[in-house]
């Protein structure tokens, strides 16, 4: 600015603009709408001599403050109409995970039965061996009526298969 100051050194001019009489400054009511720009030294009158421009500003940056301060609630109301969906929401989800769970535990107990039993079947097919026992034997001989295995399994997984057998047409 033109203040007349030479020596001023980097560092302090930016202390010396903020208290520089001559530095041009925004009116303390620009705030409420007063436009005015003056040297600091000048802007002591200029607020004495404009009081009642400054405050027939006041109630126009009232109604704005209001009306903003009315936006800003209403934007609140309207987040916190978003965190409660969103809170409902994440309620629902951690039911839905519940029941998945559930489900996993009970699907991972089945899975564990069915594993027992194939287990079981697969070691009393390996105790049969090549052996498939004909109970009453002479029964079926005597009245010539077909006998049929109960079902084998070629290896565990595979095909399955049952023998008929005329009675009447085998010796012992």
């Amino acid at each position: 600015n033109a203040c007349g100051i030479q020596a001023i050194e980097r560092g302090d001019l930016e202390a010396h603009l903020l208290q520089c009489p001559l530095e041009e400054v925004e009116c303390d009511f620009s705030h409420a709408g007063c436009n005015t720009k003056l040297p600091r030294q000048d802007m002591e009158k200029h607020v004495e001599e404009n009081t009642q421009k400054h405050m027939a500003l006041v109630p126009a940056l009232t109604l704005r403050t209001e009306q903003r301060h009315n936006q800003l609630r209403r934007e609140l109301e309207n987040e916190g109409h978003k965190i409660e969906a969103m809170e409902k929401r994440q309620e629902q989800l951690q039911k839905q995970q519940e029941q998945l769970q559930k489900k996993t535990q009970e699907n991972e107990a089945e899975i564990k039965y069915l594993k027992q039993q194939l287990q079981r079947k697969v070691q009393r097919t390996e105790e049969l061996g090549d052996v498939i026992e004909m109970p009453n034997f002479e029964q079926y001989a005597d009245n010539q009526e077909m006998w049929y295995s109960p079902p084998r399994y070629t290896h565990p997984g595979g095909c399955r298969f049952g023998i008929a057998v005329r009675a009447d047409d085998c010796t012992e």
